[in-house]
């Protein structure tokens, strides 16, 4: 799935009522996926386009996670 259209989907989901399990799983899937990201670029896949990418998705997540959070 897109970064991008991950971030536009999934604020649309929470925003109509998705229910928390359906957005854990969802969260859940773009932790595993930043990590298989990570794992590309210190395995020697670190071109501009990877970090840069994986940067952007990185900063969308956290920004993502800060504003739902419920701590």
């Amino acid at each position: 799935m897109n970064q991008s259209f991950f971030f536009v989907h999934l604020l649309e989901h929470s925003r109509a009522g998705m229910d928390q399990q359906e957005l854990q799983h969802m969260i859940s899937r773009q932790l595993a996926e930043i990590i298989s990201q990570a794992d590309r670029i210190l395995g020697g896949e670190n071109d501009d386009e990877s970090i840069s990418s994986f940067a952007t998705f990185s900063e969308e997540l956290k920004k993502f996670l800060a504003e739902h959070s419920k701590n």
